[in-house]
């Protein structure tokens, strides 16, 4: 990092830092974006270069960060499970090491009512990325319903951990809570990696089956195994013509 990248990462840091003393000692709605200027020693221009309002400090993208880099240092064809576990685990310790402040910005997300839509929008911006950062690894497409279902109910499973363990004290371990909910919900996130899988076209052929056979092609077998299983559930049962009265 360049001495200019240091300088705006520590601005930020005391915005940060002046923002949830004050929003803790006075209030969220009394604390006004001058006295936060002016507890991080910054103008009121210079804070408005790093944020919009003093809402943004609470929902700020430093979680985007962490997300982008732990995701572009896992292994290609890694299992989505674990690499959502890896994502957590690196939350977990940056939460944990600003403690008070997420304690602070916890009670703000669910205390404040103004804060409610930006709260959702928020965790829709981080879904999104979550989407468009995963969806080459699993070969698929960042709209996969398959693939957002499975983000959305992690987003869902982080966010209510975190709550958790912040009404609690926020005293247990969070990767140890990270780990046990990823658990829970781990069937939801198996999604079959088909990225860098060819199809044989001589075996697939031509006509008016050739379409099927290409779309089979490219399942994967946990997806054929599921398909069948589906079926035989829907089909309906045989009749026993010998029981069958003459």
């Amino acid at each position: 990092m360049g001495l200019r990248e240091l300088k705006k990462t520590r601005t930020r840091q005391a915005v940060q830092q002046a923002a949830m003393h004050l929003f803790a000692v006075q209030g969220y709605a009394a604390t006004t974006v001058e006295q936060i200027a002016a507890a991080a020693e910054i103008s009121t221009a210079t804070f408005y270069r790093y944020y919009c309002d003093k809402a943004d400090i609470v929902f700020g993208d430093d979680d985007h960060a962490v997300v982008e880099e732990v995701i572009a240092r896992r292994p290609p064809n890694e299992p989505l499970e674990d690499t959502l576990g890896a994502v957590f685990q690196r939350l977990a310790a940056e939460l944990e090491a600003d403690r008070d402040a997420v304690l602070v910005r916890v009670s703000l997300m669910h205390g404040v009512p103004g804060l409610q839509a930006r709260r959702w929008a928020s965790r829709q911006k981080t879904a999104d990325l979550m989407a468009r950062l995963l969806a080459s690894r699993v070969g698929t497409d960042p709209d996969d319903p398959q693939l957002r279902l499975a983000i959305a109910v992690a987003l869902t499973a982080e966010a209510e951990t975190v709550l958790y363990w912040a009404r609690t004290g926020a005293t247990a371990p969070l990767a140890s809570m990270f780990a046990a909910v990823l658990a829970t919900i781990e069937p939801v996130l198996r999604i079959p990696i088909t990225q860098g899988r060819p199809i044989d076209e001589a075996t697939i052929g031509c006509g008016p089956h050739a379409e099927r056979a290409a779309a089979d092609a490219a399942l994967s077998e946990g997806q054929r195994a599921r398909a069948r299983r589906t079926a035989g559930r829907r089909s309906a049962p045989a009749i026993e013509t010998s029981r069958l009265p003459l």
